[in-house]
């Protein structure tokens, strides 16, 4: 029995050391929301370390090129945002892409992951706001809007 104890403790000790990591970095958010089928290969954290910097107001402007299919766009399009939001539950996110339906997946996928880990930062999506395109965050002025070239964003701030 007491060894069962021991590893329920020991569950719950890891499991709130992974959620204070996920809180504090996004790679360790992207691996923990992925359920670990995100990878944090050596260019990912990178990139995670530039958008800390984003995330701490020491970098404006951030372009990242590499190649298709290295996971830039999982980690900045979908993991970043919904990671931000969680953090941020009071700022806005913008999502603008070449093409509509393409930034409407990110925006898809990003308040799925909001969804799925927020509830364990306190933070909920709001209940009506089921679109890809644009969705809230529960009790708060944040949430996120994703939009196609030529996309409807005049008149709509945000915060990244």
């Amino acid at each position: 029995m007491a060894n069962d104890e021991q590893t329920s403790t020991n569950s719950c000790e890891d499991q709130s050391l992974q959620l204070t990591m996920a809180a504090s970095d996004p790679a360790a958010f992207a691996v923990m929301a992925s359920r670990t089928n995100w990878r944090p290969y050596p260019h990912l954290l990178l990139i995670a370390e530039k958008l800390q910097q984003v995330f701490h107001g020491e970098c404006r402007r951030l372009i990242v090129e590499m190649p298709p299919r290295h996971g830039k766009s999982q980690f900045i399009s979908q993991y970043f945002p919904a990671w931000f939001l969680i953090r941020n539950p009071n700022l806005r996110v913008i999502l603008a892409s070449y093409e509509s339906d393409f930034a409407a997946s990110w925006g898809r996928k990003a308040r799925e992951a909001v969804e799925e880990m927020g509830p364990y930062f306190g933070v909920r999506v709001k209940g009506q706001s089921s679109a890809a395109m644009r969705w809230d965050i529960e009790g708060k002025e944040g949430g996120m809007i994703s939009c196609g070239a030529r996309g409807p964003l005049s008149g709509r701030g945000m915060d990244l």
